[in-house]
């Protein structure tokens, strides 16, 4: 009998628990804002804020390898013995 209580407990938490969704999601799309509208605006803002982030890291890893290409340069030039690396 008490297996049998809980089982009946547990299906109307479960159907109460559903319609409090239905109702939450329907008051949510009442209140002017559809979700899917939301979420594509999001999606839209992170993907130019990953874009942005991935320029200005390109543009910092740009200058730092110029700046080492430059000391490589400036390295070789002043090189008087080009076999040995340690100088």
């Amino acid at each position: 009998m008490h297996d049998n209580n809980s089982n009946g407990v547990a299906w109307t938490a479960l159907i109460v628990a559903i319609l409090a969704l239905i109702l939450g999601w329907s008051a949510f799309n009442r209140a002017g804002a559809d979700i899917g509208d939301i979420v594509e605006q999001e999606v839209r803002e992170a993907t130019q804020e990953i874009e942005q982030n991935y320029q200005e890291a390109e543009v910092r890893a740009r200058g730092e390898v110029s700046e080492e290409l430059n000391e490589a340069a400036q390295d070789a030039a002043t090189d008087s013995d080009p076999n040995n690396a340690g100088e």
